[in-house]
């Protein structure tokens, strides 16, 4: 998904048709998914731009009575290409932004130093402790969300509502 530059307005009037698609199809999966995982490369001790403008977009589901993310879990990891630094400052900056639209954050944040070389070819991690902290964070997001879908009350009309206007603009 190529996301068009968030441009700080919350309507969709100033998007082509085709980059509205591509935003509605963003605000769908965020809005059916009881749970997700945020991941950025580590840029600068922060998030990836691409992820900054993903986040602004979702501003757009922002109602006074709930966000997108709201009564949702979310699952945060940090990606190092290289080895120093911890990556905390990134998965900070996911955990605060998830927090403040309204998600849940999963216990456990995994930052993963070196992660160029940290999967194999068929996708999974070669250190066994980073392995076993991405499977522990899978299962929390996972056992979150089917509790949250179950118990969680969230004010559904509303947002129903306010997404339905959105995709009519």
């Amino acid at each position: 998904m190529r996301l068009p530059l968030f441009d700080g307005t919350y309507t969709l009037d100033g998007y082509t048709p085709a980059e509205r698609k591509v935003i509605t199809t963003l605000f769908d999966a965020v809005y059916e998914a009881q749970g997700f995982i945020l991941a950025s490369p580590v840029y600068h001790n922060a998030i990836s731009g691409s992820l900054k403008n993903a986040l602004d977009f979702l501003e757009l589901l922002y109602t006074t009575h709930a966000s997108g993310m709201k009564g949702k879990v979310a699952g945060i990891i940090a990606a190092q290409g290289g080895t120093s630094g911890s990556g905390m400052n990134t998965l900070t900056t996911m955990l605060l932004a998830a927090r403040a639209m309204g998600a849940w954050v999963a216990p456990t944040m995994v930052a993963i130093p070196g992660s160029r070389k940290a999967f194999d070819e068929t996708g999974l991690a070669q250190n066994p402790t980073i392995d076993q902290r991405l499977r522990r964070l899978g299962a929390e997001v996972a056992r979150a969300s089917a509790m949250f879908a179950a118990h969680w009350i969230v004010e559904e009309h509303s947002q129903r509502a306010f997404h339905k206007a959105l995709m009519k603009e």
